[in-house]
C-alpha cells in the first residue's frame, strides 16, 4: 500500500475516532454552525436538487441574493448537497471532512519542506487536532480556510522551486476553493503572505544576480492568478453585484477590525486548553472561541529542544518560529501594534475583524518550527530518551503548575487547569517511561511518539468538544423534520400579518435549531441569520416604514374595492412567484419581497413593469381584469458563469489528474 495512503487512512481514522460523537447519534454542532452555516446549505442543497440554480433565497430578510455569497459556489458543500438532503449529519461530515483535509494538507506540506515521513505525519495530526481546529469549529468557513491553506502553500512553493504551467492551474484552483469555502480575512492574509514569499524570492535572486527566476516567477505567478480569476469569475462579479445592496462595501473602523481578538492572559491554552473551554467574558475579555492555540504537549518539548540545543537551532526552525511570534503578537489585536500597523498600510486589511484569526498562521508555523526538530532527530537517529531532561522539565513543570493552580485557584477556570495539566503530566509520564524502557530501538520510540500524540489531543479535543464544537443533543429529530420540508414548498399565507412570520412565531418548528427557521418550513421571513447587513432593512427602519410593513401579509392590495379584488398565490419557489388575481378596480398589488433589478414579471407571455413601495419593496400597479402573474428572478449572466464554473472544475481536474499520472509513471521509469 503506498505510505500517502496508509497515512490518509490514519488521519482519517483519527478524525472519525475523535469526532465520533458527531455520528453516533448523541450530538449535534451549535452556534454558527447551525445558525449561519446550515441553513443556507441547507437552502442550496435543495436548489440544486431541484435542478434549480440557487439565486435567490425568498425565505430570510424579505429575500436575499444568496448567489452573491462566494460560499454558494463552494463545489465542496455543492457536491455534498446534490447527494442527499443536506442536514446535521452533512454538516457534520463536511466539518470532519475539511478536518482531514486539512490533516493531508499538513502532510503535503510537510513532505514538501523536506520532512521526514514520521515528522510530516506528525505535523498533520497536531495541525488538524490544534486549537484553532477545536475552538472555531463553529465557523466552517474558517476551518475550510484552514483546510486549503497547507495545500496553497506547497503549490507556491512548487512553483518557487521548479515553475511549471500545471503547478499555476492547481495554485489557482486552490486558491479558489479557500475563496469560495472560507473565510474572507484569512484568504486575504494568505495572498499576502504568498506575495511575502515571492517577494522574499525575487530579493534572494537578485543577491544571485539571477533575473532568469524573477521572470520565471512572475509568468507562472501571473498564470496562477489569471486562473484563479478564470474559476472564480462568477463569485467575484455576483459579490461585486451583492457589495451594491448591503452597508459595508467599504472598509471597517478600526475599533471594528479589532473585534475579536486572542486575549494575552490565554496563553495558558497553550499549555491546557480546557482554560478556554469556560465562557467567561468578564474574566477572558472576548468571545472564549477566539482564545485556543493549542499546538500539543510534544510540540512544546520539540521546541525547548530547538531552542537549547545547537544543532537542532537551525536557520528554518529560527525563521519559523519568529514568524509564529509575529503572527500571535498580531492575533492580539487591540494588545499589539501589529495588526494596527496592517490596518493602516496594506489594503484589504480593514476588510474583516477578528484578529484571533492571525492563531492558525501562528499554530501552522509554530508546529512546522517543531516538527523539523522532530524530522531531524529521526535524520540524525538520536534516541528521543537523549532529550529526558527536556521531558523531566515540562513534566515538573506541569506538576507545580498543576499543584499552584488546585491549591490557589478560585475559580472554575483554574480547576480545569489543574485538571488538564495532571492528566498531561501523567501522560507525559508514561510516554517517558516508555522511552527509557525501550530506549535504543529508535523505529519504536518514534512511533511511541505519534501515538502519544494522538493520545494528547484525545483528550484535549474530547474535554473541549461540548464547550466549543456540539451540544449533547441528538440530531435525529432535527433531521426528521428537514427531510419532511425537503423540496415541499408551501405558499405564504395572505392573510397572516409579517409581524408573525419570522424566528419567534416559527419557534420550535423545527427542533434544537432556531435561526433562519424560515428556510426550512418553506414562508418567508421578515429575519433570519445573515452576517450581510442589507440597506432594504436599514432604509425601511430608517424611514418608518418597517412597522408599517408588519401589518400585511405577504401579499396583498393597497384598495379593496369593497371586497371585490382578489388574489390567490399559485406557486411560491425560490425565483420564482406565480399570482392569480381578479381585479374589479384599480390597485396596487404589494408583496413583502425585496426588488432586485433581475426579477422579471409577465402576464401570460406579456410583461409588465415591477415597481417599488417603501423604497425597497415589489409592488405592482393592476387595473380591472384577470392577471396570470409570474415573477420570475433569472440573472442570466449568473447562469452562465454556474455552467461554465462547473465546466471549468471538472475540466480543470481532469487535466491536473491525467498530469499526475504522467509524472507518476515518468518518475517510476
Amino acid at each position: 500500500m503506498p505510505a500517502w495512503l496508509t497515512d490518509a487512512l490514519l488521519l482519517l481514522g483519527c478524525a472519525l475516532l475523535i469526532y465520533l460523537p458527531l455520528f453516533t447519534g448523541t450530538s449535534s454542532m451549535k452556534w454558527d454552525a447551525t445558525d449561519i452555516y446550515l441553513p443556507w446549505k441547507y437552502f442550496i442543497s435543495e436548489c440544486l436538487r431541484e435542478g434549480e440554480f440557487p439565486f435567490w433565497n425568498p425565505y430570510i430578510n424579505l429575500g436575499f441574493k444568496q448567489y452573491g455569497d462566494p460560499g454558494t459556489w463552494y463545489p465542496v458543500s455543492q457536491f455534498i448537497g446534490i447527494l442527499r438532503p443536506y442536514d446535521l449529519y452533512s454538516l457534520h461530515a463536511e466539518f470532519v471532512l475539511h478536518i482531514f483535509i486539512a490533516g493531508m494538507g499538513a502532510r503535503a506540506l510537510g513532505l514538501n519542506l523536506g520532512m521526514h515521513s514520521k515528522a510530516a505525519f506528525l505535523f498533520a495530526i497536531s495541525y488538524m487536532f490544534s486549537g484553532f481546529m477545536v475552538s472555531n469549529a463553529q465557523h466552517i468557513g474558517w476551518i475550510v480556510s484552514a483546510a486549503w491553506l497547507p495545500f496553497v502553500l506547497v503549490q507556491a512553493r512548487n512553483i518557487l522551486r521548479t515553475g511549471g504551467i500545471f503547478n499555476s492551474i492547481r495554485l489557482g484552483l486552490l486558491c479558489f476553493l479557500m475563496f469560495t469555502g472560507g473565510y474572507p480575512g484569512i484568504f486575504i492574509v494568505t495572498c499576502y503572505f504568498l506575495v511575502f514569499m515571492g517577494l522574499l524570492y525575487c530579493f534572494r535572486q537578485y543577491k544571485a544576480k539571477s533575473w532568469a527566476g524573477v521572470w520565471q516567477l512572475l509568468g507562472y505567478s501571473l498564470l496562477a492568478a489569471l486562473c484563479f480569476t478564470v474559476f472564480s469569475i462568477g463569485p467575484i462579479y455576483s459579490l461585486h453585484e451583492l457589495s451594491q445592496y448591503i452597508t459595508r462595501q467599504g472598509g471597517l473602523s478600526l475599533s471594528d477590525s479589532l473585534v475579536g481578538s486572542f486575549m494575552p492572559k490565554a496563553i495558558i491554552s497553550l499549555l491546557a486548553p480546557y482554560a478556554v473551554s469556560v465562557h467567561d467574558f468578564g474574566f477572558w475579555g472576548e468571545d472564549f472561541s477566539m482564545l485556543n492555540i493549542y499546538t500539543g504537549a510534544f510540540s512544546l518539548v520539540l521546541i525547548s529542544i530547538g531552542i537549547y540545543h545547537p544543532q537542532y537551532r537551525t536557520p528554518r526552525f529560527r525563521n519559523y518560529l519568529l514568524i509564529a511570534i509575529l503572527f500571535l503578537l498580531a492575533s492580539m489585536g487591540m494588545h499589539s501594534p501589529i495588526r494596527y500597523w496592517l490596518y493602516e498600510v496594506l489594503p484589504y486589511m480593514d476588510h474583516f475583524r477578528f484578529p484571533a484569526l492571525f492563531r492558525l498562521f501562528f499554530i501552522l508555523f509554530f508546529l512546522l518550527s517543531a516538527c523539523t526538530v522532530f524530522s531531524r532527530i529521526i535524520a540524525r537517529t538520536d534516541s528521543i530518551y537523549r532529550f529526558k531532561g527536556h521531558f523531566i522539565f515540562w513534566f515538573t513543570s506541569y506538576i507545580l503548575l498543576s499543584s499552584s493552580y488546585l491549591i490557589f485557584g478560585q475559580s472554575k477556570i483554574d480547576e480545569r487547569v489543574a485538571v488538564q495539566l495532571l492528566l498531561l503530566a501523567l501522560g507525559m509520564f508514561l510516554y517517558f517511561y516508555f522511552t527509557w524502557k525501550y530506549r535504543g530501538r529508535l523505529e519504536l520510540e518514534y512511533r511511541a511518539a505519534l501515538l502519544f500524540v494522538f493520545w494528547n489531543f484525545f483528550i484535549t479535543t474530547g474535554m473541549n468538544f461540548y464547550a466549543t464544537i456540539a451540544d449533547d443533543t441528538s440530531p435525529t429529530p432535527s433531521n426528521a423534520v428537514l427531510v419532511q420540508h425537503d423540496r415541499v414548498y408551501d405558499k405564504p399565507s395572505t392573510e397572516i400579518a409579517m409581524r408573525y412570520q419570522n424566528d419567534s412565531a416559527f419557534d420550535a418548528s423545527v427542533p434544537y435549531l432556531w435561526k433562519s427557521q424560515g428556510v426550512y418550513v418553506k414562508r418567508p421571513a421578515t429575519d433570519g441569520f445573515n452576517p450581510y447587513r442589507l440597506k432594504a432593512h436599514d432604509s425601511l427602519e430608517y424611514y418608518g416604514y418597517w412597522d408599517s410593513m408588519l401589518l400585511f401579509p405577504w401579499a396583498y392590495f393597497t384598495q379593496n374595492a369593497e371586497g371585490l379584488n382578489s388574489l390567490q398565490i399559485m406557486e411560491f419557489k425560490p425565483g420564482s412567484m406565480r399570482i392569480d388575481a381578479r381585479v374589479e378596480a384599480a390597485t396596487e398589488l404589494r408583496l413583502a419581497c425585496n426588488y432586485d433589478e433581475h426579477w422579471q414579471l409577465l402576464n401570460g407571455d406579456k410583461p409588465m413593469k415591477i415597481n417599488t413601495y417603501y423604497q425597497s419593496l415589489m409592488s405592482v400597479k393592476l387595473e380591472p381584469g384577470f392577471y396570470n402573474l409570474h415573477f420570475s428572478y433569472r440573472p442570466k449572466c449568473f447562469v452562465l458563469f454556474m455552467y461554465v464554473n462547473w465546466f471549468l472544475l471538472g475540466f480543470g481536474c481532469v487535466v491536473l489528474v491525467i498530469n499526475s499520472i504522467i509524472q507518476n509513471r515518468l518518475e517510476k521509469q
